[in-house]
């Protein structure tokens, strides 16, 4: 370990993304539990994860780029002293940090970061992904699929067109089977959509009618 400032300050940043790389992923695995519904009390039916969902990886990314760009300055400035060796692989390389940090923060932006939720209401099913807003027309939407990634399962909202959206769990706080239950009933029971406006009658209506006869 160098006792140079900037390597201290290299090695803190790297050691801050790691501690938030950790958490995030801990916070993936609890987020999608099976049956879990998480929604927003006011306006249209919302289904929300936590609103910081996503900021741990966020930092992550940030904290370990900063830090390897500590260690390209010191590597490429004339006279400044080298804090690593360039050689050892991408993962022995600074430059290789900076892209692991940076494949970081384009994953989690990539994936809906900030959190929009997934919303359900009477014009259509309104989300994002990445940085980019989504707003699918009832009339434009096809059956949800249900997709498996790694054993977890997302969302995917097809279009008549063809295009095609998947949404992750994290970023909507719920069961993706349920949430595909409550789009596909809406989408084929235009009658009751006005429902929509309450989010606990919108998901009361859907729950009685798989609900066993008494």
């Amino acid at each position: 370990m160098s006792s140079q400032p900037e390597a201290r300050i290299a090695f803190g940043m790297l050691a801050v993304g790691v501690f938030a790389m950790t958490v995030w992923i801990l916070q993936i695995v609890a987020e999608v539990i099976d049956g879990r519904v998480r929604i927003q009390r006011r306006g249209p039916l919302a289904f929300a994860s936590h609103r910081f969902a996503g900021f741990w990886g966020i930092l992550a990314g940030s904290a370990i780029t900063a830090g390897a760009l500590v260690f390209v300055i010191a590597w490429l400035l004339p006279g400044a002293r080298q804090i690593t060796s360039a050689s050892g692989g991408v993962l022995g390389n600074p430059v290789g940090f900076v892209l692991v940090g940076l494949g970081l923060l384009g994953f989690v932006l990539h994936r809906g970061v900030p959190a929009a939720g997934l919303v359900v209401e009477v014009q259509g099913v309104r989300s994002r992904t990445g940085l980019s807003a989504v707003q699918l027309k009832w009339d434009d939407l096809l059956s949800p699929v249900l997709l498996n990634r790694r054993r977890n399962s997302v969302l995917s909202l097809e279009l008549e067109s063809g295009a095609n959206f998947v949404l992750y769990p994290i970023y909507f706080g719920s069961d993706p089977v349920i949430v595909a239950e409550v789009i596909e009933y809406y989408r084929t029971h235009p009658e009751d959509r006005h429902l929509l406006a309450d989010p606990l009658a919108a998901l009361e209506r859907v729950v009685e009618l798989d609900a066993p006869p008494a």
